[in-house]
């Protein structure tokens, strides 16, 4: 992928290399998470679509794909490197996929590991972010060597909580989700046929 120009450039890029959607998927009705071949729907609430450009932006921080093993590594990359701010829906969404190390876990601690030597966008307006280079973006993020962000003890421990929080809240996301399934299933023929 070409990292030069603004985030928005780079943004846009990134999409259309991987058959993103142009508006990254705001307009969809339902988000569908595949474990295997089994989808996992739930509904693309307001709250999820306020943080998915601050989101996406942060892949292209991080240099995560967007894959599911991109996903559980952005969860725990966002987690560490700050959290999600005011964006409930980020802070629920990368809870969950923080279980997602239980598949991959290499990937998820590396990516926890990152993200502590890093902030996030989270903390930042999308639009200022969207306008800057992603080059000095990444360089604003990224704290001097030596400047105390992360202690061995204090990511153990971090990561130790995200773990036990992932579990309540991925209980109930993987509980909405099937109770989705009938509608989603029912609503995207719908869709399909209009």
């Amino acid at each position: 992928m070409h990292e030069s120009g603004t985030v928005r450039e780079v943004l846009k890029r990134h999409q259309a290399e991987s058959g993103i959607a142009a508006d990254g998927g705001l307009s969809d009705r339902w988000v569908v998470i595949r474990l295997g071949r089994i989808p996992m729907p739930f509904l693309n609430t307001s709250a999820r679509r306020r943080a998915l450009a601050l989101h996406d932006v942060n892949h292209l921080v991080a240099g995560v794909g967007t894959g599911n093993v991109g996903e559980a590594e952005i969860s725990a990359w966002e987690l560490a490197s700050g959290g999600c701010g005011q964006y409930a829906a980020a802070w629920a969404l990368d809870l969950a996929g923080m279980l997602l190390g239980m598949v991959w876990p290499i990937h998820v601690i590396r990516a926890f590991a990152a993200g502590r030597m890093m902030k996030n966008a989270y903390a930042f307006d999308v639009d200022e972010v969207l306008g800057m280079d992603l080059v000095e973006l990444r360089h604003i993020l990224t704290p001097p060597e030596g400047s105390g962000l992360s202690s061995v003890v204090g990511s153990v421990a971090l990561f130790m909580a995200c773990l036990i929080l992932a579990i309540p809240v991925g209980a109930a996301f993987l509980f909405v989700a099937i109770l989705s399934l009938p509608i989603w299933a029912l609503t995207k023929d719908e869709a399909t046929a209009a």
